[in-house]
């Protein structure tokens, strides 16, 4: 898992973990007066029975009525969202928005505000206005009316992708109020803009954050090169584990590559064993500390033991990944048998065909090279390598008239693939076919590194 996927992961775990942060569900100054509030649930049931000319008139009658409720302003630009106003009304409500935000003496709920927010078909240019309006609120606000504004705001900002604005918003409010909720909102989105020293510093002052998502805070300990907090707190995690632990296996290995990126081998070996023992059945634990750690006694242990669990699996994904890994390694015969076992399981699976020609055709399998680039073939027909390979193989398997097919589409695909004119200038010998076989033999004399 790259970085940037294990932080989008994280901060969709946080998003769910945390809920919305919220305040402002207040009461009090500022609120619609009750006559207003009849109107407006007039006005939305006429809209819920379809009569959008009641809903209008009920709503006209509201902004008259309160020329100043945020309430009835809003919910007339709603209106006209669905059913378009004149232009001039429209330009007059916005206005008239506008003044009302702009008025820091004007009673306002933040409440109001966030529940117009929330709203998830208001459009970017009344959440921009909103957005104006809030942050002129925050600017004389203090105590709970600032709080209850400034989370107002982030919320808009972060409506409208103003992330950093958010980000902003969000610190003056952890300083002015350090609750939970602001500490999920502000640490998803130092996740979301990789700033990740800050993230971990907001978690060092936050116990709820780092007892409800311990192994982000690891992680960003270690993204931060604070390696021995990193260790410490993981040991701490592991001292609550009884038992196999699939997940905590996974992640152990992540931390334990990554302290041996940093030079931390010694570290790094007690928390590879620690994975290995927490989920038997992966392999990568086990494999890793055969190549990296074990003496020679050790290896040749693990390494008989291996064999055996890998003839004894059955899971045709487990030997797709295991012998596409061997194949990255260097190990192309042991990479064979594993992909040869599996491929059969995956027959739409362009990759899987491809990796398993490879294999092969290090170990000069010919006939599987064949069988393999020809399915690969099938399935992506614009990849050039497989029917290279695959031409390659049918020269070596005495089918020149078949192979010919193959190099000569290779080289439509990529022209580059200088080594096709060899096999191909060979081939057309073969067959006597004494021009191409002298045309392509120019081209690869001319094409190939001097």
């Amino acid at each position: 898992m790259t970085a940037r996927s294990h932080r989008t992961v994280a901060a969709a775990v946080l998003v769910l973990a945390a809920g919305t942060a919220v305040h402002g569900t207040e009461t009090g100054p500022g609120l619609p007066p009750a006559e207003c509030v009849r109107m407006l649930r007039g006005a939305r049931l006429a809209a819920v029975e379809g009569d959008a000319a009641r809903e209008l008139e009920l709503l006209r009658a509201a902004v008259e009525r309160f020329p100043g409720e945020i309430a009835a302003l809003y919910a007339l630009v709603d209106h006209g969202r669905r059913h378009p106003l004149p232009v001039e009304e429209r330009r007059t409500i916005l206005a008239r928005l506008r003044e009302v935000l702009a008025d820091p003496a004007r009673p306002l709920a933040a409440g109001v505000v966030h529940r117009i927010a929330n709203d998830p078909e208001v459009d970017d240019e009344s959440l921009a206005l909103f957005a104006e309006g809030a942050a002129r609120r925050t600017a004389g606000a203090d105590g709970e009316q600032a709080a209850d504004w400034l989370a107002v705001l982030a919320q808009l900002e972060t409506r409208l992708g103003r992330l950093e604005a958010a980000t902003s918003t969000l610190e003056r409010l952890w300083r002015l109020t350090p609750t939970d909720e602001v500490a999920w909102s502000l640490l998803r989105l130092y996740l979301e803009l990789d700033r990740d020293r800050e993230a971990a510093a907001l978690m060092d002052s936050s116990a709820a954050l780092r007892q409800a998502v311990p192994q982000t805070y690891v992680r960003l300990l270690i993204d931060t090169g604070l390696y021995d907090e990193a260790i410490r707190h993981t040991e701490e995690m592991l001292a609550g584990i009884e038992g196999e632990d699939r997940f905590a296996a996974r992640f152990l290995v992540g931390v334990a590559w990554s302290l041996r990126d940093a030079g931390r081998d010694r570290e790094a070996e007690p928390l590879f064993r620690r994975a290995l023992e927490l989920d038997p059945e992966n392999p990568q634990p086990g494999d890793v500390l055969l190549h990296l750690y074990a003496d020679p006694e050790e290896r040749r242990e693990r390494a008989a033991e291996a064999a055996r669990r890998w003839e004894r699996e059955e899971d045709a994904q487990a030997l797709l990944d295991e012998g596409t890994q061997r194949l990255a390694a260097g190990d192309a015969a042991g990479a064979l048998e594993l992909l040869e076992r599996a491929a059969p399981h995956f027959p739409d699976l362009e990759p899987a065909w491809f990796n398993l020609g490879m294999a092969a055709y290090q170990a000069e399998r010919w006939a599987t090279v064949e069988r393999a680039f020809t399915r690969a073939a099938e399935l992506k027909p614009d990849r050039a390598a497989s029917h290279y390979f695959r031409g390659l193989a049918l020269v070596h398997l005495g089918r020149c008239r078949d192979a010919v097919t193959a190099l000569e589409r290779s080289v439509e695909l990529d022209a580059d693939r200088y080594q096709a004119h060899y096999y191909l200038a060979g081939c057309y010998t073969e067959l006597g076919d004494s021009a191409a076989a002298a045309r392509h033999r120019t081209r690869y004399q001319a094409a190939k590194p001097q």
